[in-house]
């Protein structure tokens, strides 16, 4: 096979097509590799395993988003600024970026470990102002 030349980006969405389209558990570092026109050892060069290619893509598909709310938030940390940015960075990008819930459930899928801990989700924002 004629070894192409890709960058990281191409690598992950080549990754998040064969999620959707196959689901997790179907995920596979060759098919990522046949997709990009590389190999899978230049993919695994990169992402040693399947858990860190998935990390990465979660990252990815949630990256835009995080960026866009946090632009979207005011300073005065209320309720109703949390949901206020949650409104238009989800209206922002309806059908443009992949959502959190489609993130979060490849991590169910795939890591649910990586659900504990870390960033507050929206519904503990809420909580924590309830």
């Amino acid at each position: 096979m004629a070894r192409q030349k890709f960058d990281k980006t191409a690598m992950l969405e080549a990754a998040k097509s064969v999620l959707r389209e196959k689901g997790a558990g179907n995920l596979t570092i060759q098919e990522v590799a046949e997709r990009v026109g590389s190999t899978k050892g230049a993919i695994l060069h990169w992402y040693p395993s399947k858990k860190a290619l998935v990390d990465a893509v979660v990252t990815h598909m949630t990256h835009e988003w995080d960026e866009s709310y946090e632009a979207n938030l005011t300073a005065d940390g209320s309720v109703e600024a949390h949901l206020s940015a949650y409104l238009e960075t989800w209206q922002a990008h309806e059908g443009d970026t992949s959502s959190y819930a489609e993130a979060m459930i490849l991590l169910l899928a795939e890591a649910p470990d990586r659900l504990e801990g870390g960033s507050p989700s929206i519904f503990e924002i809420f909580q924590a102002h309830g």
